[in-house]
C-alpha cells in the first residue's frame, strides 16, 4: 500500500506564533499545542509522572516544524534552492522552535530541547494557475506522467473548477484521470466529472468502482492523499490502496479539467524534459527542489522524568 501518514486529532491550545525572516523568504510559524492521553509508547516504559508533557511537547514540535517545512518549500521567491539551502532554513526555523518551546516548558519546571538529526530530499510539483487545465508545461499533452519512479507522496491536494468540467464524458475512460501504475502494471485511478456535482470516481484495481458524494460548489478540494473531497471524508478515495512504490503519477484527459494542483514526492529526479514540468516557480505545473521529510529529536526532562526520543515529520503523508 502506498506510504502515506496523517495528522493526529487532539484537543486544540493556541501555543505559537511566531515569524521569522532569513534572506527574502518570511516564514510565520502558527503553533497549536494540543492536550492528549498517554502515549502506548510511555505506558509501556511505565513512564507517567510528566508523559501528558511529553505528548504535548511532541505535539508541539510535529506542528511547529510541519509548518516550517511546508512554508520553506512552498515559498520560493528566489529560483530553486539547494536541499542545503532548504535544510539551512529548517533548522533555522527549528532552532526558533525549540528556544519558544524551551521557555515555555521552564515555567513547568522542565527543560525541552530538539534539533533536526536528518532530513529526505524530494521535490515539489505545483500549479497555481487556477483557470489552467492540468496539460503539460507546453500544454501540448493532455496524457502525461508528472512523476516517476515515485515511493511516497505528500500533501496531494487539488482545486477543481466545477464550471469547467465536461459531463458528456465517461468516466475512468475519456473524462480526467489521476492514474498511479507500478511497474508490474497495477493501477490506482480517480476520475473528475461533472454530474450533479464535482463527481469523484476510484478504480483501487479490483475491478470495484467506489464514489464520493458530489460537491456542489464552485470550486472543489479533492485532497487525494487525506482522502477528502472538501473536506468531508470518502472511503472510496483511499490512497493506501494504490500500489506500493515504485510508481508513477500520470494525467490522462488534462484537458478536460481545470484548476490548480500540488504534490511532493520523494522523487529528487523529477524530469522536465518534454516540457512536462518547468523549473520555473513562473511557468505552470513547476517542479523544484523540496525537503519531503525531516527527523526532530528531542529530549524532555523534569526532577522525576528523563525521555529522549524522535519523530519524523512529512506534512500531509498517510500510513498505510
Amino acid at each position: 500500500m502506498a506510504h502515506l501518514t496523517g495528522e493526529s486529532t487532539e484537543r486544540a491550545q493556541i501555543l505559537i506564533v511566531s515569524a521569522f525572516a532569513l534572506g527574502v523568504l518570511f516564514v510565520a510559524l502558527a503553533v497549536i499545542l494540543n492536550a492528549a492521553i498517554f502515549t502506548e509508547n510511555l505506558a509501556s516504559r511505565g513512564e507517567t509522572t510528566g508523559g501528558e508533557r511529553v505528548v504535548d511537547f511532541r505535539g508541539a514540535i510535529e506542528r511547529a516544524v510541519g509548518a516550517i517545512l511546508t512554508a520553506e518549500n512552498g515559498n520560493v521567491t528566489d529560483g530553486s534552492p539547494s536541499y542545503e539551502t532548504l535544510g539551512d532554513r529548517i533548522e533555522t526555523g527549528t532552532a526558533t522552535v525549540r528556544q519558544f518551546l524551551g521557555r515555555q516548558h521552564a515555567r513547568a519546571g522542565a527543560t525541552g530541547d530538539l534539533s533536526v538529526h536528518s532530513q529526505e530530499n524530494g521535490s515539489l510539483i505545483r500549479q497555481t494557475d487556477s483557470g489552467r487545465n492540468f496539460t503539460n508545461a507546453s500544454g501540448a499533452r493532455a496524457d502525461w506522467t508528472v512523476a516517476g519512479d515515485v515511493t511516497r507522496t505528500r500533501a496531494f491536494a487539488l482545486t477543481v473548477n466545477r464550471s469547467q468540467l465536461p459531463s458528456a464524458c465517461t468516466r475512468l475512460t475519456d473524462c480526467f484521470v489521476l492514474a498511479v501504475t507500478d511497474s508490474g502494471g497495477n493501477t490506482w485511478r480517480v476520475s473528475i466529472n461533472e454530474s450533479n456535482g464535482v463527481a469523484v470516481s476510484v478504480d483501487n484495481g479490483t475491478g470495484s468502482i467506489g464514489t464520493c458524494e458530489p460537491a456542489q460548489s464552485d470550486h472543489v478540494g479533492v485532497n487525494i492523499t487525506a482522502g477528502t473531497v472538501n473536506g468531508t471524508a470518502c472511503s472510496a478515495l483511499n490512497f493506501t490502496e494504490a500500489p506500493d512504490g515504485p510508481y508513477d503519477i500520470a494525467y490522462r484527459n488534462g484537458d478536460r479539467i481545470n484548476g490548480t494542483y500540488s504534490l511532493t514526492v520523494d522523487n529528487t529526479s523529477v524530469s522536465t524534459t518534454a516540457a512536462h514540468l518547468s523549473s520555473s516557480t513562473d511557468t505552470d505545473p513547476s517542479v523544484t527542489p523540496a525537503i519531503y521529510a525531516v527527523t526532530v529529536g528531542y529530549d524532555y526532562q523534569t526532577s522525576t522524568l528523563n525521555y529522549s526520543s524522535s519523530v519524523r515529520i512529512a506534512p500531509g503523508e498517510t500510513d498505510g
